[in-house]
């Protein structure tokens, strides 16, 4: 089944969301009182990018952690914005939980679930593999990708993030067409602005956790994408991506993305780091799903089954894996084994 197909699906009430869908949640989102949407930016062809709050608003902000939870930066890999709206609608649909909510007296949620909606879009018209944000790289006037062999335009902008932003042409490429492309300089894209807009020093924000949602593969990963060097809170993350994966059902790749490939201008990269003064957070990407559930596109049925295993992994964050967290930080490195990144 190809991405197009799987649009006009529906089962049991699930099914896969497209950016005007995603619209018409915001206004329904808008009726909770523990939910505060807004936008953070546009996009290169003036859509909405969403940020949307889950807290108990009644609780002053600076007594509450916050972590981050973005989807959709990729925009093949669609179950990867399915999973962060259930996550939104599951607390919007269980207020009269009383555990729930008082998770909500201790944390901000913020979720931007649709990070590349001009992309997304493109998807949703059978551009199946477009995997960029969508911009004349080139500047031919003509935008559009071989679906062949994913050359095009566009920015991948999980290569247009600051830290470490174009280090080599490895981990990134200087060409326009390159599905890889990491455009004219760090930051350069309004969707990357976006987050910056909330992460940096100058917003003030300090985020505990920042979770990254992509496809596919089964891969449980954390920084740093740049180089084998290991992170300094390397301990912390290999305990906390082994819990994950006895939360998460099936076989799991756990460890730093470098051991995947290397990469620069990354999210979790970023968010990981101190870039421009800002305050570092623990940082994972998720790859959602494997090829035998269908890769990019997996049938509507794996979205609750998806998305409940990776809210177990969320829960787990919000009430146990946080003390964890804040009690380990700091710890360093020392192992040079490069054999222990691997889980």
């Amino acid at each position: 089944m190809n991405i197009f197909d799987v649009f006009s699906e529906e089962v049991d009430g699930y099914y896969y969301h497209t950016y005007d869908s995603v619209q018409e949640l915001m206004s329904i989102y808008d009726e909770s009182k523990y939910v505060q949407k807004s936008e953070i930016g546009y996009s290169n062809e003036g859509r909405n990018i969403y940020l949307v709050k889950l807290s108990d608003f009644s609780v002053p902000s600076e007594n509450k952690k916050k972590i981050l939870l973005v989807g959709g930066t990729h925009a093949r890999e669609i179950m990867s914005v399915e999973v962060p709206l259930y996550f939104i609608e599951y607390f919007i649909c269980h207020s009269g939980d009383e555990d729930l909510m008082q998770l909500l007296k201790e944390y901000e949620i913020w979720v931007v679930p649709m990070l590349n909606p001009d992309g997304h879009v493109r998807v949703e018209n059978g551009e199946i593999f477009w995997r960029k944000n969508v911009k004349d790289t080139n500047g031919d006037g003509v935008i559009w990708q071989d679906q062949d062999t994913e050359q095009g335009d566009g920015v991948d902008l999980n290569r247009n993030f600051g830290y470490q932003w174009g280090i080599d042409d490895v981990g990134s490429s200087p060409d326009s067409m390159d599905s890889c492309y990491r455009g004219v300089a760090a930051f350069s894209e309004p969707e990357t602005q976006a987050i910056q807009s909330i992460t940096s020093r100058e917003s003030g924000n300090e985020f505990l956790l920042v979770l990254s949602y992509h496809s596919y593969g089964n891969f449980i990963l954390y920084p740093w994408s740049y180089t084998i060097d290991l992170i300094d809170n390397f301990f912390l993350y290999n305990s906390l991506s082994m819990t994950f994966d006895n939360i998460l059902t099936g076989s799991y790749f756990k460890g730093s993305i470098s051991l995947m490939h290397l990469q620069n201008g990354v999210l979790v990269d970023y968010s990981a780091s101190n870039y421009d003064g800002k305050s570092p957070s623990i940082s994972f990407t998720f790859e959602l799903n494997n090829e035998a559930e269908g890769g990019f596109s997996p049938s509507v049925e794996y979205i609750p089954q998806t998305a409940e295993e990776h809210f177990g992994v969320l829960m787990y964050l919000l009430n146990d894996g946080s003390d964890k967290i804040l009690q380990n930080l700091g710890t360093q490195a020392s192992a040079t084994d490069k054999n222990l990144m691997i889980s």
